[in-house]
C-alpha cells in the first residue's frame, strides 16, 4: 500500500507524488483529472433503439444468463437487468450462491 505520498490539487488536476511502498521509495507522479464526467444525452432515435433492444431481451433465450421456472415453464432473463430492478436478486447473484453462477 502506498504511504507517505503528497497530493495537491491544481485547477481540476489532482497530482499524487511519491511516497513509499513498504521499504521502497517511489519517485513517480500521477495526474488525475477531476472534471465531472460528461452527462449522457442520447438523441431521441438512439433512446428508442436502446429501449427496443432492451425490450427484445424479454423472455428471449439468446444471451440470457438466468432462467426462472414459472409455473413449470422457463422464463429467460438477464442478471444485470434483474439486479437493477430487485435488490434481493442482486444480493443473491453477487453473494456467491449457487444462483450467482452462469448456466
Amino acid at each position: 500500500m502506498r504511504a507517505g505520498h503528497s497530493m495537491t490539487l491544481v485547477g481540476t488536476k489532482l497530482y499524487i507524488i511519491g511516497g513509499s511502498y513498504g521499504q521502497d521509495y517511489l519517485k513517480d507522479v500521477y495526474e488525475l483529472n477531476t472534471d465531472p464526467c460528461p452527462e449522457w444525452d442520447f438523441e431521441p432515435q438512439s433512446k428508442s433503439r436502446l429501449f427496443q433492444g432492451i425490450a427484445s431481451l424479454l423472455n428471449n433465450p439468446d444471451l440470457s444468463d438466468v432462467t426462472f421456472m414459472v409455473e413449470g415453464k422457463p422464463f429467460y432473463a438477464h442478471k444485470n437487468i434483474v439486479s437493477i430492478l430487485s435488490e434481493k436478486y442482486r444480493a443473491m447473484f453477487t453473494a456467491g450462491m449457487k444462483e450467482s453462477q452462469s448456466q
